[in-house]
């Protein structure tokens, strides 16, 4: 296959991936809206980083093994229900909890590096993101293609995550957003928290009918 359609054809179905919604994207939103611009990148930085290593284990063939491993893919979705779920109650939390004075009183920001984490963490607890990579890797890198080619391609994997999910955080964290969503803070905490229980619950039904398909 010819280099530039391959690398075109990687940038459009990534492109396509970004504007399909889920946990990554809803992720980024509610963090650009809740804590501002510098967390949305952080965590925008995290999703890259992700899945940078993503591609990179797909190129080595991670893909396949968990082909032929469905307990390891498993356990990691499992994983992955686990944080989604802590994710959502925590927004929930935030959203019930009393309007003490207390909670009115300036708190320090925490800190961007555990925004980047959460972001890393989201991506990497789903193998989705494995078998994503697998599959496009497959298709438009050829297995004799050159390393150089190869790192080229995990690199630019990574690059098109840092720049779409910045984009979603540079819109989000806008002014004009921000202003409106301090405004219902705790309904748009509501929101994404149930958002995310229920990417969540998705995950965890596919889990029980794919262990039990006399259920489906």
């Amino acid at each position: 296959m010819d280099t530039t359609l391959a690398i075109t054809s990687i940038v459009v179905i990534n492109f396509l991936a970004w504007l399909s919604p889920g946990p990554n994207m809803v992720l980024v939103i509610s963090t650009s809206v809740q804590h501002g611009r510098v967390h949305g990148f952080a965590v925008a930085a995290g999703l890259a980083g992700a899945s940078l290593l993503w591609a990179s284990l797909a190129m080595l063939g991670v893909a396949v093994l968990f082909r032929h491993a469905p307990s390891l893919v498993t356990a990691l979705k499992l994983v992955g229900v686990a944080y989604l779920s802590w994710l959502g109650i925590k927004l929930l939390r935030s959203a019930f909890r009393d309007a003490s004075a207390a909670d009115l009183q300036w708190r320090p920001p925490s800190p961007s590096g555990a925004s980047f984490l959460t972001g890393f963490l989201v991506s990497m607890t789903n193998p989705n993101a494995a078998f994503f990579f697998g599959s496009i890797l497959s298709a438009f890198v050829p297995a004799d293609s050159s390393v150089a080619f190869k790192v080229f391609v995990v690199v630019l994997c990574g690059a098109l995550g840092l720049v779409l999910h910045g984009v979603t955080a540079l819109v989000f964290s806008s002014p004009m957003i921000v202003r409106g969503s301090n405004l219902a803070k705790a309904k748009i905490n509501v929101l994404f928290g149930v958002v995310l229980i229920w990417l969540a619950g998705l995950v965890a039904y596919d889990l029980v009918f794919a262990a039990y398909p006399v259920l489906n």
